[in-house]
């Protein structure tokens, strides 16, 4: 990828800290000020909300690579689970990874703290298929509400990244 800074390109390894290759999403933030058009600084806090089978995996992953991860859920007990160190889903190299995450990755119920006290947040909640063969997009349209709540109470910039399954 590359980066316009000033009149020079820069290039970004995908691969380094910062990004993460399995959705090419570069971990950057962008901000605006009168001085500069846009500055980009690197992500270091991150908050996954949707502690499942995939979420907690990718939340414990991240925090592996040096990011402060904040695993939301709803379930009291998985975000107690998680909390011990203990993986809440059964997925093989969980318990090693929340091992290796240590004091870089904490689970909590509070959607409004973790958004107000990170730099993004990535949506992964379930979205079953209905009879119809369309995504029934429940829990992910209240995630978005009480994402849009807490985001109204932040000044900063914040990355919002729908990771769970639905229509362009």
């Amino acid at each position: 990828k590359k980066i316009a800074e000033g009149r020079t390109e820069k290039t970004i390894n995908p691969l380094q800290r910062g990004t993460i290759a399995c959705v090419l999403v570069p971990f950057l933030s962008w901000s605006y000020s009168k001085d500069s058009f846009m500055h980009i600084s690197p992500l270091t806090s991150l908050s996954v909300i949707g502690q499942g089978k995939l979420g907690c995996p990718i939340a414990a992953a991240l925090a592996t690579r040096g990011f402060q991860v904040v695993g939301v859920d709803s379930a009291a007990q998985r975000v107690e689970v998680i909390n011990r160190g203990q993986p809440p889903v059964y997925e093989p190299g969980l318990r090693e990874l929340l091992q290796q995450a240590g004091d870089n990755y904490h689970a909590t119920t509070d959607l409004t703290q973790a958004v107000l006290n990170t730099q993004a947040s990535f949506i992964i909640v379930p979205t079953p298929s209905a009879a119809d063969g369309s995504f029934q997009l429940q829990a992910v349209l209240s995630v978005c509400e009480q994402l849009g709540a807490a985001l109204a109470r932040k000044n900063d910039y914040h990355l919002v990244v729908i990771t769970s399954t639905v229509m362009p």
